[in-house]
C-alpha cells in the first residue's frame, strides 16, 4: 500500500506546472528590467484576445481548444524575427518555425481543451494546435504534424 501512496504522489509532481510562458530573443517588448524576456503568467495569457478551435491533432481525436493565436503573442513582445524556436518542459525544441506560417496558418497557444485546463500529462500547460481538420491549406504544407509541439514553456524569437 505505501508503495502506491509513493507512486500515486509522484505521478501528482507531473501536473504542478504552472501556466506561463517566457518569450526571449528578437523582441522589443520585456517584462523583465535588464533582460530581454517577456513572462507570461496565467492571467496575462488569458487578458490576450481567446480563440476556441475544434479540430483533431496526432495525440488527439476531435477536441475544442482555447487560447490566444501564436502571432497575438509574438505581437505583445514585439518581435522582430523572421524565426521562433519553441522549447518543451521534456527539453525538445520545435526549430526554425517561420513567422510568416504563424500568420497564415493562426495557430493557437491552447491552453484548455474541452473547457479543462490541460496539465502537463494532458499535452500542457501550452500546446501549438493547428486548424488541420478545418484548413486544408495547411494540409498542402510540409508535414504540419511535424509543426505541433506539446508542453510549451518558451519560445525564443530569432
Amino acid at each position: 500500500m505505501f508503495g502506491a501512496l509513493v507512486f500515486s504522489c509522484r505521478s501528482g509532481f507531473a501536473d504542478i506546472v504552472p501556466l506561463e510562458l517566457t518569450v526571449s530573443g528578437n523582441i522589443n517588448a520585456h517584462t523583465d528590467a535588464g533582460r530581454t524576456l517577456y513572462r507570461f503568467d496565467r492571467a496575462a495569457l488569458e487578458a490576450l484576445p481567446q480563440y476556441e478551435m475544434t479540430t483533431s491533432t496526432p495525440w488527439t481525436p476531435a477536441w475544442t481548444f482555447r487560447g490566444p493565436r501564436l502571432e497575438d503573442i509574438l505581437e505583445r513582445v514585439q518581435a522582430r524575427g523572421s524565426r521562433i524556436d519553441i522549447v518543451a518542459y521534456d527539453g525538445y525544441v520545435l526549430h526554425d518555425v517561420q513567422v510568416s506560417d504563424v500568420k497564415s496558418f493562426h495557430p493557437l497557444l491552447a491552453y484548455m481543451a474541452n473547457h479543462a485546463y490541460l496539465r502537463l500529462r494532458d499535452l500542457g500547460p501550452l500546446f501549438l494546435v493547428y486548424s488541420r481538420d478545418d484548413d486544408r491549406e495547411i494540409l498542402k504544407a510540409a508535414d504540419y504534424t511535424t509543426r505541433e509541439i506539446r508542453q510549451i514553456k518558451a519560445i525564443v524569437v530569432k
